[in-house]
C-alpha cells in the first residue's frame, strides 16, 4: 500500500468518526411534574423549557468541542506512529536488499564450492584410478623381480654346483694326460739296471710327455737359456756371477724353468746373471 493510500484511509476513518459524533445527541431531559403542581403558571413552564433547552445545547456543544479534540490527537499520534512505521518499513527493505544481495553472493559462492568439490572429486577419482595403475604395475615388477630372483638363485646354485665339479675334477682332463708320462716314470723304474743310454731316452720320453700335456692344458714354458737377455717380468736372478763369453744382464744358467698359464704367469724362472765386466 502507498503512502496516499494510507493518508487517505486516515482521513475516510476520521471524517466517519466526526459524523457519528455528531448524530449522537444526548437525550432531552424532561421536568418532572408532580400531581400537585397543576396550578402553575404556563409562563413558569415555558421559561423552564427555554433553560433547560439552553442548557443542553451548551452540553452537546463541549461535548463535541471535546470528542473533536481528542480525534485530532488521536489523527497526530497515527500519522506520528505512521511516520515511524514507514521509516522502519523502509530500514527492513534496504535490509532486506541487503540480505537478498548477501543471499545472492552465498549462492554464486556455493556454486563455485560446488563447482570445486566437483572438480576436486573428480580429480581424486582420477589420482585413485592412476594409483591403481601403478600399483598393478608395481605388484606385476615384484611378480617379475621374484621370478628373475628365484632364476638367479637357481643358476647361482648351478654355478656353485659348476665351480666345486670344476675345482674338484677340473684337472681330470690334465691330470688324464700326465698319466701316460707317469707310465713311462713307473717303466724307468722298473728297467733301472738298463744301460744308461736307453734309461736316457726313457728319461727324454717322460719329459717331452710332461710337457705335451702341458702344452694342451695351455702351460707354456718361457725361454730361459743361457745367453739369453734377463727380463725381470720371466726371471728371477739369484745370483750375479762374472762372465768373460756372456754379455753383461744375461743369463748364465738356468736352475729352474718359467711357465705361463694363457699368458699369465705361474712361475718365474730362477737364473744366474752375468755380472758387470770389471
Amino acid at each position: 500500500m502507498s503512502n496516499k493510500d494510507n493518508s487517505d484511509s486516515l482521513d475516510s476513518l476520521f471524517a466517519d468518526a466526526l459524523k457519528a459524533v455528531e448524530k449522537t445527541k444526548v437525550k432531552k431531559v424532561q421536568p418532572e411534574t408532580a400531581d400537585n403542581d397543576l396550578e402553575l403558571d404556563i409562563d413558569i413552564e415555558v421559561e423552564s423549557e427555554s433553560e433547560s433547552s439552553s442548557e443542553q445545547e451548551g452540553t452537546e456543544t463541549s461535548v463535541n468541542s471535546e470528542e473533536y479534540e481528542a480525534l485530532l490527537e488521536a489523527k497526530a499520534h497515527l500519522d506520528l506512529q505512521y511516520d515511524q512505521l514507514r521509516q522502519q518499513m523502509q530500514t527492513l527493505h534496504a535490509e532486506n536488499q541487503r540480505l537478498q544481495e548477501r543471499l545472492a553472493s552465498a549462492h554464486t559462492h556455493m556454486q563455485s564450492m560446488i563447482q570445486q568439490r566437483n572438480k576436486f572429486r573428480d580429480q581424486n577419482k582420477k589420482t585413485q584410478e592412476d594409483i591403481e595403475k601403478q600399483n598393478q604395475r608395481i605388484r606385476s615388477l615384484e611378480g617379475t623381480i621374484n621370478r628373475q630372483k628365484q632364476q638367479i638363485d637357481k643358476s647361482g646354485a648351478m654355478r656353485r654346483k659348476e665351480q666345486q665339479e670344476l675345482k674338484k675334477y677340473g684337472a681330470s682332463n690334465t691330470l688324464k694326460k700326465l698319466l701316460p708320462a707317469l707310465d713311462s716314470l713307473d717303466l724307468a723304474v722298473k728297467n733301472g739296471q738298463a744301460d744308461p743310454e736307453s734309461l736316457q731316452k726313457g728319461l727324454q720320453l717322460v719329459q717331452n710327455q710332461f710337457i705335451d700335456a702341458l702344452y694342451e692344458a695351455g702351460v707354456v714354458r718361457v725361454s730361459s737359456n743361457p745367453g739369453d737377455k734377463f727380463n725381470p717380468a720371466h726371471h728371477e736372478a739369484v745370483m750375479r756371477v762374472p762372465s768373460d763369453t756372456i754379455d753383461t744382464n744375461h743369463i748364465v744358467e738356468c736352475f729352474c724353468g718359467a711357465y705361463t698359464l694363457h699368458d699369465r704367469l705361474l712361475r718365474a724362472a730362477m737364473v744366474s746373471v752375468a755380472a758387470p765386466k770389471k
